[in-house]
Formats: structure tokens, sequence, C-alpha cells
């Protein structure tokens, strides 16, 4: 009996130190050479690391090409930021930022990442993910688009246009449930017409800006997974636009207007889980 107890602490002894080993050799595991993705300099456990409150809709007094009605700005608002340093926020006098910032990474199940590195691999090329951790604060809940004046025989005044009205949209959502990681097949990338737009107009800023930033990182940095376009009807608070971020949203539509005539955008928006009140915004184009 000793003897049997005696062997149960040398094995439990001999367990601790190993597992004393194995602990060590993780902590002092040496840093990958050049070329290999580097582990991240901080241990965040998400992927998000700015969250931007959405503006209300951009105003404009220019008339706009059917094919580019950006319905959200870029990320220029008040921001939550990861960083410890942050005030309370405007949605509510009892959360702060960083409670804030802990809600929507639990609410968006983003709380993994830090098993992740800081670049990502597309074929033999690695490409830092800074340009897929800034995300709106709120997602995008519902989308009315309205003739305000007679878009064309189908659509008079006051029709709804949101069947012939596509929204294209970068999204980190589906890339954070597939754990991290790439797939070609998540995305159906950007609506066509924009692209065929930005083609069209080299001499535009916006599409200087478009082919910049689109041509070089939506496409040849791997960021065409993230990138989507569906019919603006199909927006709703059952399907919203969740965890935006790489592209701002914007609108085109199927066809050009058989003059030039006014819509009217309505943009429901609304941090998720319930937990605070939606937003709308409210404006209306000229476009052609």
């Amino acid at each position: 009996m000793k003897h049997s107890i005696a062997c149960k602490i040398a094995v439990s002894l001999l367990m601790v130190i190993l597992g004393l080993q194995v602990f060590t050799a993780c902590e002092d595991d040496p840093k990958p050479g050049p070329g290999v993705p580097s582990p991240r300099s901080t241990d965040f456990p998400s992927l998000v690391q700015i969250y931007t409150k959405m503006k209300d809709l951009p105003t404009s007094q220019n008339v706009l090409d059917y094919r580019v009605i950006r319905i959200a700005d870029y990320w220029e608002g008040e921001e939550l930021n990861i960083l410890p340093e942050i005030p309370f926020y405007a949605y509510s006098d009892s959360i702060s930022h960083k409670e804030l910032f802990n809600y929507l990474t639990t609410v968006n199940n983003d709380t993994c990442f830090h098993e992740g590195v800081e670049y990502y691999e597309v074929g033999n090329v690695l490409f830092h993910n800074m340009l897929l951790q800034i995300s709106y604060i709120e997602d995008i809940t519902d989308l009315q688009i309205t003739a305000v004046t007679d878009y064309d025989a189908e659509h008079p005044a006051g029709s709804n246009l949101e069947d012939i009205c596509y929204i294209s949209y970068g999204s980190v959502d589906k890339y954070v449930h597939s754990g991290y990681s790439f797939d070609q097949a998540m995305a159906n990338g950007l609506y066509p017409l924009y692209h065929e737009y930005a083609q069209e107009n080299l001499k535009d800023f916006r599409a200087a800006v478009y082919l910049e930033e689109a041509e070089k990182h939506c496409w040849k940095m791997g960021m065409k997974e993230i990138m989507y376009h569906e019919l603006a009807s199909e927006v709703n608070p059952e399907h919203p636009l969740k965890m935006l971020a790489g592209f701002p949203p914007t609108l085109s539509f199927t066809h050009k207007p058989n003059q030039k005539c006014q819509i009217e955008v309505t943009r429901t928006a609304q941090i998720p889980g319930g937990k605070f009140p939606a937003r709308v915004s409210k404006r209306v184009y000229t476009i052609q």
C-alpha cells in the first residue's frame, strides 16, 4: 500500500514537472523568422480594435451618378477604441466606452482573435489585417428608398425603389464567425455597376480613390472576401448588415432613371443586441 501511494505521488510530481516545462516552452517560443506571420504584440481578444459611430446620411448638393450613392461616411465619427483611456459614450450616461466596446465584442462574437496574428496570408503574400480592424458601432437594420419624382414608367413618384437598387458594403461578420479565416465563397464582391462607374470616371476624385483603394486592397490584397452586394429590399431587422468594415455602404441602381430625378433614402441603424434604441437618418438626393 505504501509503495502504491509512493508511486502515485511520484507520478503526480512528474506530471507537474512536465506541465511546468511545457508551460515554460510555450512562453519562451522564439519569434518567427522573416516572412512568417508574427504574433500580436498585445494579446487583444478581438479582431476589431476601433468601433466608429455611424454619422447621419451624408449631404450632397451635387447631382449624383445613379451607380454611386454613399449612405455612410468613411470612418470619421466618434470612436470607441480598445485602449483604456476612453470617456463615456453618448448613447447612455450609464455605460462607458470601455464597457460598450466589451459589449460589442461579445454581442458580435468577436472574442477569440487572441489566437490570431497581425497578418493574414493570400496566396504566398502576407498583408496586415489593420484594414479589417475598424468597424461601425451600429448595424444597418433597414433601408427605405423612395422616388420623390418619377424614376421611370414603372416607378413613378412615391414608388419604393428597393427592388431596383443594390447596396455594396464591406463586412467582417462572416470572417469573424468563420474562425478568422478567409474563404472566397463567403462573399460576392461589390456590385458590378459600381466598378463600371469607377472605370469610366478616372478624373473623378471618388473614382480615383476607389480604383486606388479597391483595386489595391479589395481584390489584390484579398479583401474581396469581405465585400458584398445585395438588393436594398433584403436589408431588414431580421437580416441586418453587421460589422460593417473595409468599405462604406454605397447604393447603385440597376439602370439609369429616365430623367434627372430625386430619391429619398431612409437609413435605420442600431447597436446589435437590442439594448440601445435605433437611429433613423433621412436624406433627399438628386441622381441621373
